[in-house]
């Protein structure tokens, strides 16, 4: 069975999973991705990146905060109700967090990471769940976005770029044309905005200043394009 599959049939166990804030964000994993197509690695990211003027692509920042939501979601605990504790990465994170962190080779370690924590949440009954969740699929939107950017970039289509067009054109009711779509995003990786907040709404405490508010993400790629 597929990774997806069992991560949504994980999902779908639990009695409550704060349904109305989480439907968006689950829309990430609700189509089946192609494993025929050649994957792009975070090691290929790198070396794509080590290739390009840092100072003119937003491969850099959301290789960062691939790795914030990472190493946040290693050390953040899933409230339950009874006000127990249960680690969310339970034996999945084990020997396995710095490896992805530094984006190890093979089968991608995202899979075992998530299906591994889930797999905890509804092992302990959980029924509310704090922002852990939701930064799984943050997660899961960032890497999306940076995998796409380097098949951009580098020339090269990809299962990512194919998936992140798919999101975009959902709910949009005038979605511009997918050469016009990418030909826009690269534009956008080139001047800086899709990662200075430029696209990003700021917080209404605080200077927005952290990455998390000026990464885009998918849904702000909708809103925008």
């Amino acid at each position: 069975m597929k990774i997806k599959a069992l991560i949504l049939l994980s999902l779908f166990s639990f009695n409550s999973f704060a349904n109305t804030t989480l439907n968006n964000e689950m829309d990430i994993l609700s189509e089946d991705e192609n494993f025929e197509v050649p994957r792009m690695k975070i090691k290929e990211v790198k070396e794509i990146l080590s290739q390009m003027d840092p100072d003119k692509t937003c491969i850099d920042e959301y290789l960062k905060r691939r790795k914030q939501l990472i190493l946040k979601l290693s050390i953040s605990p899933v409230t339950i109700v009874g006000g127990t504790y249960a680690s969310f990465f339970a034996g999945a994170i084990g020997g396995l967090g710095v490896a992805y962190v530094v984006g190890a080779t093979g089968w991608d370690p995202l899979g075992y990471v998530i299906l591994g924590g889930f797999a905890g949440v509804v092992g302990t009954g959980v029924t509310t769940v704090t922002d852990t969740g939701l930064s799984v699929f943050q997660l899961m939107d960032v890497d999306m976005i940076l995998k796409a950017l380097a098949e951009q970039r580098s020339q090269r289509s990809g299962a990512k770029s194919d998936k992140l067009f798919a999101k975009y054109l959902k709910g949009n009711e005038n979605p511009l044309t997918k050469e016009l779509f990418f030909e826009k995003l690269k534009e956008l990786d080139e001047s800086g905005e899709l990662c200075d907040g430029s696209l990003v709404k700021r917080p209404r405490i605080g200077t927005g200043r952290r990455l998390k508010y000026k990464i885009a993400r998918t849904k702000h790629l909708r809103e925008h394009l």
